[in-house]
């Protein structure tokens, strides 16, 4: 076919077709304006078609454990979601099982626009029978390239807790499905005080001794529960108790603590530990909390020994050491403005009680009232009338205003 070549100005859609200009076109459909090769402009180039790539395996191994999606032959495994990180794509995979899930690497070429290893299966990232992916929760990701070292997706499905894995971390093939939640979960330790000894620089008054623990990729755990409170005054703890007296605010009282946490459960899982310090210089003072240094967790134990003088000691927010609970469960979508990560539709978490009882424990809100001798007032009547038994569980007069219901708990008030 002879070839024409057209040099045109522009696209007009407002202009009547009879009084455009030659160098105008109308409409373009299937077409760039930039070659797929090279980096020439201007130039009207069709878009290519898509094409056969690759195919989702079925069954294979990852570290060495096998696999294999939930009935083969019935069970297509299905892409329900991606999210891309420069010239590469990370795939989410689900199975009708609901249970597993994968996550796949696709790399391209940005120039041409196609896959590096056409025909051949995309590279598996990460496979955990506990995922939890869904077919019928589909998956909004946003890949974060931040260095060499560290490409993190991020990714929610509205249901889980959101979610983030470093694809470069070399270790990613053992990390723990449990900390992939962008918050991870775990079992604390109380830090156990082992000494009050000399060569510090701590002040006078009362000290407590908190950590948070933090992954291979970063994600920080919450501030611990803190040891007990610790007294810190110039008086030797060792001498008899009456030489053992208190002491002015802000002291200079030459003494360090010495404090041990048990790091068992959390070699391997967790790459480092953040010691805090709550002080207190007085009974009634607001306490100001403190970070004191970050230790790498290489045995089943990390000692800390606290003296005040060390060069990485800084303050931080009261409620950063207080906080008890994270500020949300997961987002329905999520974007990113600058350094930072925006999600809407916040989802929070909840916390049912049924699952804190071990196997077989039930538990009931109902309350009851006591004499000094132990007896109820009057007597409980487990199984009886409802409205008789909360008459009996609750001071009525003692409780008695407007808001009063005893019968709360009946299925029309619910």
């Amino acid at each position: 076919m002879e070839g024409h070549v057209n040099t045109y100005g522009g696209m007009n859609k407002d202009t009547a077709y009879d009084t455009i200009k030659q160098n105008m076109y109308i409409d373009a459909l299937d077409i760039r304006i930039s070659t797929d090769k090279g980096e020439s402009q201007g130039a009207f180039t069709n878009i290519k078609g898509n094409e056969y790539s690759f195919t989702i395996p079925t069954s294979g191994t990852f570290n060495g454990i096998p696999w294999a999606v939930a009935d083969p032959a019935g069970g297509t495994p299905e892409i329900i979601g991606y999210g891309t990180i420069r010239d590469t794509i990370i795939l989410f995979v689900a199975d009708d099982e609901g249970q597993k899930g994968w996550i796949y690497k696709v790399t391209y070429d940005p120039a041409t626009r196609e896959e590096n290893m056409p025909g051949t299966a995309p590279i598996l990232l990460y496979y955990n029978g506990a995922l939890n992916f869904k077919k019928e929760w589909p998956i909004e990701a946003l890949g974060r390239y931040e260095n060499a070292s560290t490409q993190r997706i991020y990714w929610t499905d509205y249901n889980n807790i959101f979610r983030t894995i470093n694809i470069a971390d070399p270790s990613l093939d053992t990390f723990p499905v449990e900390n992939i939640d962008i918050f991870p979960s775990l079992e604390y330790t109380q830090p156990i005080l082992q000494s009050v000894g000399g060569g510090g620089q701590l002040n006078s008054g009362m000290y407590q001794i908190a950590y948070r623990l933090i992954t291979s990729d970063g994600k920080e755990t919450l501030v611990s529960p803190p040891s007990n409170m610790i007294h810190i005054v110039t008086a030797s703890d060792y001498d008899s108790v009456p030489k053992y007296v208190g002491e002015p605010e802000k002291v200079n009282t030459g003494k360090s603590i010495e404090i041990t946490v048990d790091t068992t459960n959390y070699v391997g899982d967790f790459l480092k530990i953040q010691f805090f310090a709550l002080y207190y210089e007085s009974p009634t003072a607001t306490p100001v909390a403190t970070s004191i240094e970050i230790f790498s967790i290489t045995g089943n134990s990390i000692t800390l020994l606290y003296t005040g003088a060390e060069s990485t000691i800084f303050d931080i927010e009261l409620f950063t050491f207080t906080s008890k609970n994270f500020a949300f469960k997961t987002f329905k979508t999520v974007t990113q403005k600058d350094n930072y990560l925006v999600g809407a539709n916040i989802k929070s978490s909840t916390i049912d009680v049924q699952d804190l009882l071990e196997s077989g424990d039930t538990f009931t809100g109902l309350t009851r009232r006591y004499n000094n001798d132990a007896t109820p007032v009057p007597p409980f009547t487990p199984i009886g009338n409802p409205t008789n038994d909360l008459d009996n569980a609750f001071n009525t007069e003692f409780n008695k205003d407007k808001h009063w219901d005893k019968t709360w708990q009946s299925a029309t008030k619910q």
